[in-house]
């Protein structure tokens, strides 16, 4: 035998929904748990079941984000901490964009043979994408070691 639908119809759905936004104040804002008491559900997870359902998906969203309204303006406040804790409930993330700019100079490396007979002058240009690399190499006989 299949349990009983607590809400018959969609828009007996957004009736309550709406009774329930209409309800709250700045000192009893809407919650979640808030929407799905209500709505006459014992939790939370009978209000996600629902949405479930392709007839009442639209009203439920709509529900969510009614909720989530709520604590978007919640930012505002003085202290905004539980809203953005439940906001990264709901999906939200942080994002932070972190911008270096480094000065262009050129570094200068100079490599000896083992022989000492050849020395190769690198000189690395930074790029934006790419480092280029110039080199340059002189054939020179140096004095022998020791």
């Amino acid at each position: 035998m299949a349990r009983q639908r607590i809400i018959a119809t969609p828009e007996e759905f957004d009736e309550r929904v709406n009774a329930y936004a209409k309800s709250r104040t700045k000192e009893e804002p809407m919650t979640i748990t808030g929407m799905a008491l209500a709505l006459g559900f014992s939790s939370v997870v009978t209000l996600y079941e629902y949405e479930k359902k392709p007839e009442f998906k639209r009203s439920v969203k709509r529900a969510r984000t009614l909720v989530e309204n709520a604590y978007e303006k919640r930012l505002h406040a003085h202290n905004p901490t539980g809203a953005i804790f439940a906001l990264k409930n709901m999906g939200w993330s942080d994002r932070q964009d972190i911008g270096i700019e480094a000065v262009a100079t050129p570094t200068r490396i100079e490599l000896v043979s083992p022989d000492r007979e050849k020395v190769v002058n690198a000189e690395l240009k930074h790029g934006s994408n790419t480092d280029t690399v110039t080199t340059q190499v002189n054939s020179a006989v140096l004095a022998p070691k020791g």
